[in-house]
């Protein structure tokens, strides 16, 4: 939400500054007559393209640049070159105000040109729109619908002025042979076409020249005046820019029953201007602020009349400079009320003011947005419930630098004030909240401070999570005195009444809008269902879990054990006691254990290589089945393996034995000491018996089934097993080592010779490599010899 919020200020931000600072600062009109209000005092243009009788519009971009410029029939671009689908609008240049441009909220490219047509066509055009985007034909515009009607027939009146919301725009017209106003909303949705219609006033019917004259928005918004010419009249209404109503109307004609034709207000609202065409050429000012409709009707001051001049004075248009300009037919200068917003004479009006530099002024001006010229600066709301973000929007823009806002909510810290155009503010707490804006203009500075009332949200308790028994129900009471409810089912009632288990909530919305919602948990509990099953039986050593179910507060076993599970594994009669809020219940279950059957095929044996064993399962049993599958009571045993037997009774139980038989080998045929041998004196020899006899008898007496031999002797061993016995013995011959002697170490003279001889008959490895018998030692070292007998 946050991240959205943010996107519309930079949006509006955006739509402000391209829209509202300098939209009116270039006015084209009559006979290519032209003012640029860029400057001060504005200075004249002679490079437009229009051609009016009447009605006309214009709109600049922010820095007052030219952006397009049409008479209802024909639009120029800021070339001053015609767009290329820019003709054929069905305005009309002899309607009073032919057409408006408003630009789309929240967009940078697309305008729309609202047309109304003329009683020279006898109105049946009626109010139309044509679309344009600024970003085709090279950034010059084009037009991409056109013509696109509202109503008809219409009279030649049209105006425009901005929403409270500070973003959006309504564009008003009024029916002819009717009483009628049609508000349209233009926002960033596009152009709603379901009017807002008021039926107020007078009906503008019967000679058709009463669809002539202008209508006006105050630039606050509050107002709107027209002027219907033949039957001399001028109406003022109280106008709703939230929802587009008119009502309350004023309706009065000038001191003199003149015809009326122009219409305007002054920036501040509190004045309102009104001028004939005819030769007469008077200016009246009326003062808003007089009260009663009859002191408003009695307040006309004459400002102005051209009374035997022969010159026309027609429209009057609010301008960026807050002074009021006055149309004069066929002439080159415009007059001026140079001090609008003051009363009487000292509104201070000049009649040749600003020169046209030669070009000449008809019976119209441009029509504008009139929020455009508000000099009374405020600003609107939006969302006043503690907790929710409250929104503000400033409601007039034009010429504004910069702004900073107190939000007179201290303990908000640094949030209490800010500099945004379009802020938005969290109130800390519920109350009441002086409000400031300071307004930085070019010229001056404005503060404006609002009271806003940011109220508490309800207080609403639907009670605890809370269970109740099957059957019973609960009421559910939202409290009293509140605007709606909405219930999680959408119902609209102040209570509730809840039957089954589930989420409850209640959202309450109170006379000022703000909400507040509540749930709460309801479980509803059944009487306590418990079964542990049919009654069963099984084997010994076997067993049951009896489960009695989850969701009970309590469980009570006939053991006094409290688990929801028990283990059962011998006969008896077992019960359970289950609890929840709305009682207890208890089921039992009788369980018998049938006895298994005994069997032993006693412990594992072993029995002389060539015999054979009987295993005997026992007699009795309903059924047998052996390892190997035979089903006999007894079984033969003749080799060595696992033996088992599952027999079964008549219960169905089954118990099964195992037993390991080994077979003895043959003493004479396994014992075997292995040839006789002989080996070098220092070496040695372990005899091996073997292993799994039951005795062992050597020569010297050892036991062990292993004898360590070094030396010649005969060797022999008996070993017994349970299957008898055997000798078996071997020679063993251990020859002696060769004996040599070199001699004591000695010392000859250099020079001489030393014989060394290890002896005869061996085979002889001196230090050096050589093998003869016999060396000479003739060099001082160590000598040595490794001899190897026979």
């Amino acid at each position: 939400m946050i991240k959205q919020y943010f996107i519309l200020i930079f949006l509006l931000i955006f739509y402000f500054s391209l829209y509202s600072q300098k939209e009116a600062n270039i006015w084209y009109f009559g006979e290519n007559a032209g003012l640029n209000f860029n400057y001060v005092p504005p200075i004249a243009l002679t490079n437009g393209a229009l051609v009016t009788a009447e009605g006309c519009a214009t709109i600049c971009d922010q820095n007052g640049n030219i952006v397009l410029y049409t008479n209802g029939v024909k639009v120029w671009n800021k070339a001053h070159n015609q767009m290329p689908n820019g003709s054929g609008l069905m305005g009309n240049n002899s309607s009073t105000q032919s057409c408006v441009v408003i630009p789309k909220p929240l967009s940078s490219n697309i305008c729309y040109i609202f047309t109304v047509d003329a009683i020279e066509n006898n109105l049946v055009n009626g109010l139309r729109y044509s679309v344009v985007d600024l970003n085709l034909n090279n950034g010059l515009g084009d037009i991409i619908s056109k013509n696109n009607l509202l109503f008809t027939p219409t009279t030649e009146k049209v105006t425009a002025v901005l929403h409270n919301n500070a973003k959006d725009f309504w564009v008003i017209g009024h029916k002819w042979n009717s009483n009628s106003f049609y508000a349209y909303l233009v926002s960033e949705s596009g152009i709603n076409l379901n009017p807002v219609i008021s039926n107020v006033g007078m009906n503008h019917s019967g000679y058709i020249r009463n669809a002539i004259g202008y209508m006006k928005a105050s630039p606050n918004g509050d107002k709107l005046a027209l002027a219907i010419e033949s039957e001399k009249v001028v109406e003022i209404f109280d106008f709703d820019n939230s929802t587009g109503q008119l009502s309350n109307t004023i309706s009065f004609s000038t001191p003199n029953n003149e015809v009326t034709y122009g219409i305007e207000f002054s920036s501040d609202g509190s004045r309102l201007y009104v001028d004939s065409w005819d030769p007469s050429g008077i200016i009246y000012q009326f003062d808003l602020l007089a009260g009663t409709p009859g002191g408003i009707a009695n307040s006309a001051v004459q400002i102005f009349s051209s009374v035997g001049t022969g010159i026309q004075r027609s429209a009057l248009q609010l301008a960026p400079d807050k002074k009021i300009y006055v149309a004069r037919r066929y002439q080159n200068y415009l007059g001026v009320i140079n001090n609008p917003n003051e009363l009487g004479l000292n509104c201070n009006y000049t009649d040749e003011a600003i020169s046209l530099a030669g070009k000449n002024s008809r019976f119209g001006l441009p029509t504008y947005i009139q929020s455009i010229f508000n000099e009374s600066q405020n600003f609107t709301f939006q969302n006043t419930c503690f907790t929710d973000t409250t929104y503000f929007f400033i409601t007039n823009t034009f010429n504004l630098d910069s702004v900073y806002w107190d939000f007179n909510d201290p303990a908000s810290g640094l949030l209490n004030y800010s500099t945004l155009l379009n802020p938005y503010h969290i109130f800390s707490s519920a109350g009441s909240f002086n409000v400031k804006l300071i307004s930085y203009f070019s010229t001056n500075i404005d503060t404006v401070i609002n009271t806003i009332i940011i109220n508490p949200s309800p207080e609403i308790n639907l009670g605890n999570d809370t269970s109740l028994c099957y059957g019973d129900s609960l009421i559910l009471n939202a409290g009293a005195g509140y605007e709606s409810y909405f219930w999680q089912d959408g119902s609209a009632d102040s209570t509730y009444i809840a039957y089954t288990t589930g989420i409850y909530w209640v959202e309450v919305t109170d006379i000022n809008g703000c909400t507040a919602i509540d749930s709460i948990i309801i479980t509803f509990f059944p009487l306590p269902e418990i079964n542990l099953g049919n009654d069963t039986s099984f084997c010994y050593g076997e067993f049951i879990i009896l489960n009695a179910g989850s969701g009970f507060i309590s469980y009570l076993w006939q053991d006094g054990s409290t688990d929801s599970t028990y283990i059962a594994d011998t006969s008896g009669i077992y019960w359970v006691k289950v609890t929840n809020p709305c009682g207890f219940a208890i089921d039992s279950i009788v369980i018998t254990v049938f006895p298994s059957p005994e069997i032993n095929l006693e412990n594992d044996t072993s029995i002389c290589f060539g015999d054979s064993l009987i295993l005997n399962a026992g007699a009795g049993y309903e059924s047998y089945l052996w390892q190997d599958g035979s089903t006999d009571s007894t079984y033969i045993v003749d080799t060595t393996g696992i033996y088992w037997i599952e027999v079964s009774n008549e219960y169905g139980c089954i118990t099964r034995d195992t037993i390991i038989i080994g077979f003895y080998p043959d003493p004479q045929e396994d014992l075997e000491l292995g040839n006789d041998t002989s080996f070098c004196f220092g070496e040695y020899i372990i005899l091996n018996a073997g292993s799994g006899y039951t005795s062992y008898l050597w020569q010297d007496g050892s036991t062990d089934s292993t004898c360590f031999a070094d030396t010649s002797g005969i060797y022999w061993v008996m070993v017994t097993n349970p299957c008898g016995s055997a000798v078996d013995s071997i020679v063993l011959t251990v020859f002696p080592l060769p004996v040599i002697d070199l001699g004591n170490d000695t010392s000859v003279c250099y020079g001489e010779y030393i014989f060394l001889d290890p002896g005869p008959d061996y085979t002889c490895l001196w230090q050096d490599g050589s093998t003869n018998p016999t060396y000479n030692a003739g060099e001082t070292g160590i000598y040595w010899v490794e001899v190897t007998d026979g």
